[in-house]
């Protein structure tokens, strides 16, 4: 690295005269050896620094930051730890014990701040986890706002060569929370924040439908229940017509899934707010189901007893 002048702009991109920004720091990491911390360092701590302070730190630890520079990794890495092992090949890291995790969290820090339109995997992985706790508070709408911005993020980097989700996962989302599972919960809870706000029944139909398209060899379970949840919300909107063709086409392709009666059946058996009570409409679509020899038959028999009673 070439040697920066005094009154030149700090390579950092802070605006600042180097004098008056990175210099001192650049100048006390070779005078004086840092004493080793005592404990560990929090990602809480880390945030709670000033930018320039993060910088004057990094720069001590042998890492000679510039913004310009920085801005070139992001673009290049998706997640902090890959940019991490990155800088630990360019440059030679001074950190030592509890210091060394302090690369790593300041990458995820000034990444946060300085490139906010670019989400890394840690991040993403944290919004997973933010859904489930705000899920714990019964809060559907605000977590499905989670997995929405996770799903959008990572849908840009879905392939043809990936089969489904699992492998999606295991490619470009590895060892974080599992992105099948949140794929899953996903759809069922845009139905919960549908019954609050209508509008999450179409974000539930936008979803499932890209969720088919991006990985239509998925699963028979999983891709009924999305191609259901497409059907389902269309109900759920008034749009009866497209509904119903969709739970027809639904049972052909299904036809030995129980499932497939029982969510086109319940439409018409449940009273909800955009349906109408049809009791016999119900009770015809369940008894589709029967004389198929179909596993867990018994499900739509007791929805048809409980029809007769008028329960």
């Amino acid at each position: 690295m070439a040697k920066i002048g005094r009154n030149t702009p700090c390579p950092c991109g802070s605006g600042l005269k180097y004098k008056k920004c990175c210099l001192q720091a650049s100048e006390e990491a070779v005078a004086e050896p840092r004493t080793p911390r005592p404990c560990r360092w929090s990602l809480d701590e880390v945030n709670s620094m000033d930018t320039q302070e993060i910088i004057a730190l990094l720069h001590k630890f042998g890492v000679p930051f510039e913004r310009e520079q920085f801005f070139k990794d992001v673009d290049k890495h998706y997640s902090c730890s890959d940019l991490t092992k990155t800088w630990e090949k360019r440059y030679t890291i001074k950190a030592q014990g509890f210091d060394r995790d302090f690369v790593w969290m300041a990458i995820d820090v000034l990444w946060a701040r300085l490139v906010p339109g670019k989400m890394n995997l840690e991040q993403l992985d944290s919004l997973i986890i933010q859904g489930y706790e705000l899920l714990a508070e019964r809060k559907s709408i605000a977590a499905c706002d989670c997995w929405l911005l996770v799903w959008n993020t990572l849908k840009e980097r879905f392939t043809q060569d990936m089969k489904d989700i699992q492998q999606a996962e295991n490619e470009i989302f590895p060892n974080r929370e599992s992105l099948l599972n949140m794929c899953q919960d996903l759809e069922l809870e845009l139905r919960n924040a549908g019954l609050h706000n209508s509008e999450y029944f179409d974000y539930r139909i936008q979803y499932c439908t890209e969720f088919m398209e991006f990985f239509p060899k998925s699963d028979n379970l999983l891709a009924h229940g999305m191609k259901r949840a497409i059907a389902e919300s269309y109900f759920m909107l008034g749009e009866i017509d497209q509904a119903e063709k969709l739970f027809q086409a639904l049972v052909e392709e299904f036809p030995d899934t129980v499932w497939s009666y029982i969510g086109w059946g319940d439409m018409y058996a449940d009273k909800v707010d955009r349906a109408e009570l049809d009791v016999q409409r119900a009770k015809k679509i369940y008894q589709m189901a029967l004389g198929r020899g179909i596993e867990e038959e018994s499900l739509v028999v007791h929805r048809i007893e409980d029809l007769d009673l008028g329960r």
